[in-house]
């Protein structure tokens, strides 16, 4: 298992975040060709500005999908009103996950995770 964290979201540009996720995604086919990769899209935090952000660097990854080798899911509309409005029953403090949050999460991916380990 192999996570990318958002923790400079902040500090760096929405295409400088989705290159650097671009980067991993490479180095992992790089070094695993034969491995399925599940690509989960950021989840939704840090206000209007931070949904916003997402939505463009989760509109940059996406393409990195082809059904082959790299499986895109989306995670915003689960974790979000769909208006930028996180749902907070699942959020600590807008950023981390409750225990309800990591259920929804759970939840959310293992479906396509569970087709893709078989």
């Amino acid at each position: 298992t192999t996570e990318i964290y958002t923790l400079s979201l902040h500090d760096a540009l929405p295409i400088s975040t989705a290159d650097g996720v671009k980067t991993v995604v490479a180095t992992l086919r790089q070094m695993l060709p034969n491995t399925k990769i599940l690509l989960l899209g950021l989840l939704p935090c840090c206000g209007e500005w931070g949904y916003e952000n997402i939505v463009e660097i989760n509109g940059y990854i996406q393409p990195l999908h082809n059904a082959t080798t790299v499986y895109y899911m989306d995670m915003i509309g689960a974790f979000s009103d769909g208006w930028g409005q996180i749902r907070e029953e699942y959020f600590t403090d807008g950023v981390h996950l409750t225990t309800l949050g990591y259920q929804k999460w759970a939840n959310t991916m293992n479906p396509l995770f569970n087709q893709l380990v078989v």
